[in-house]
């Protein structure tokens, strides 16, 4: 009887535990797919709309692709709003050639700004550059902007 009182015990904490495990999980995704690339959307009658236009930045510092660093995108503005991050509105990580694409963007004036750190070099680098997006001059919705780092 007491043996029979243990296994349940035993039986309840490991399920209780497995639970646990399978919720905190079930957390990690959603605040990981939450917190993923923001795209440019609007609203119209209750429905959203996103750009066709995708802007591929390209950190390169000397002659190298700079790759980890934080690419930094602004829209509706033609002078650099300096570098606090907090007021961009799209971000992303730039892959092991240096380059992010920021997608689903419509047409207008942005601010690129990348920052972070070349491994290569040992240093903090910066660049910033402006990109009028138009539909206009586009292969396919595509532009490429190289944005040169530096110290």
């Amino acid at each position: 009887m007491v043996l029979n009182r243990i296994l349940i015990l035993k039986f309840k904490i490991q399920l209780k535990s497995i639970i646990t495990n399978k919720i905190s999980v079930l957390i990690f995704f959603v605040v990981f797919l939450s917190g993923s690339c923001k795209k440019e959307q609007s609203v119209s009658n209750g429905r959203t709309i996103s750009g066709t236009i995708n802007l591929e930045v390209h950190a390169i510092h000397h002659t190298w692709d700079v790759s980890g660093v934080v690419i930094y995108l602004k829209k509706n503005v033609i002078d650099f709003p300096g570098k606090d991050s907090s007021i961009y509105d799209f971000k992303g990580i730039a892959d092991g050639y240096g380059k992010y694409t920021f997608e689903k963007l419509f047409p207008g004036n942005y601010y690129v700004y990348v920052s972070g750190f070349d491994s290569l070099w040992g240093s903090n680098v910066i660049g910033y550059l402006p990109v009028k997006l138009s539909t206009d001059d586009l292969n396919d919705n595509y532009k490429e902007l190289i944005v040169y780092v530096s110290e």
